[in-house]
Order: C-alpha cells, then sequence, then structure tokens
C-alpha cells in the first residue's frame, strides 16, 4: 500500500511540473487562483485534490495535455487539429469555465491548433430565444445539429483561405 501512495505522489509532482510549465507557456495565473463565485467556492470540486476526486486544476492540466498529445499525433499525421469549445453553452456561466476557455485558445495558439468558440454562437442562438438542445437530454436537437453543422462550414472556410 506504501508503494501505491509513493506512485500517486509522484504522479502529482510529474503533473505539477508539467502544469507549471504550461501556465509559464500560456502566460496565464488563472488556474492558480481561486474561483471568486460564491457558487462554487464551498464546493469541494474546486478546493483541491482528494483521493477520490481531482480539482479543478488538476483535471484542466490533464485535459490540456491530452489535447497537446492528440495534436502531435494529428500534426505527425499531416492534419491539422481543431478544438470546439462548447463549454460555456452547456455548463453554467462560472468564473473556471471561462478559464478553461481561455486556455484552450492560448493552447491552441501555442500548439499550432485551430480554436473554434462554438459556445459564442450557441449562446447568442439561446440569448435570441432558441431551443438548441432536445428538452430532457443535453445533446443537440435539429436546430443544434444544424448551426453547428453551417457555424463549422464557415470555420472551415475561413481558416482555408
Amino acid at each position: 500500500m506504501n508503494g501505491k501512495r509513493m506512485v500517486i505522489r509522484d504522479k502529482r509532482l510529474f503533473l505539477q511540473d508539467i502544469f507549471d510549465n504550461l501556465i509559464k507557456r500560456l502566460k496565464v495565473k488563472q488556474l492558480s487562483q481561486k474561483p471568486e463565485s460564491k457558487a462554487i467556492k464551498d464546493d469541494h470540486k474546486y478546493k483541491g485534490d482528494t483521493d477520490n476526486f481531482p480539482s479543478w486544476t488538476t483535471t484542466n492540466l490533464v485535459n490540456l495535455r491530452i489535447l497537446s498529445l492528440i495534436n502531435r499525433m494529428v500534426l505527425g499525421s499531416g492534419a491539422k487539429f481543431t478544438i470546439i469549445d462548447t463549454l460555456q453553452f452547456h455548463n453554467p456561466p462560472i468564473q473556471p469555465l471561462n478559464y478553461a476557455s481561455n486556455l484552450l485558445e492560448k493552447l491552441a495558439s501555442i500548439e499550432g491548433m485551430e480554436y473554434m468558440p462554438l459556445y459564442k454562437t450557441f449562446n447568442k442562438a439561446k440569448s435570441e430565444g432558441q431551443s438548441l438542445i432536445w428538452k430532457y437530454d443535453a445533446h443537440l436537437n435539429e436546430l443544434g445539429n444544424e448551426i453547428f453543422a453551417n457555424s463549422l462550414f464557415d470555420f472551415i472556410e475561413k481558416s482555408s483561405e
């Protein structure tokens, strides 16, 4: 059992090194700051790592690292990797999601990825009273898929110019 704990600690230190490196490269400090929103201040997910639940920081770090590795594989095949961000559409508007979107955009620019902030188009349609998801399900309905397809087409057309 002691051996397992040591491995976990080593992995956390390894992740922390990667995290520190990403923060320097992305030139952001937001992930190291505590969330300001009262709605999430007391939520255990944002307080720090536990044995059963990783913190917001660790989750973002792992996701950024995975995206970076996938991008290297995609670039190696001669293709281009695109991040399509819908975080701020599917989730309540809380401060860490703004940070996550900012990090995705910065990571994309540093790593040579494309970044499509689809949440902006979705949120605009939603604010105009359009329903983009099914009533009892968070998946896109016909209108949501149509907006997604049109937005993706426009994005590909612009990025290939």
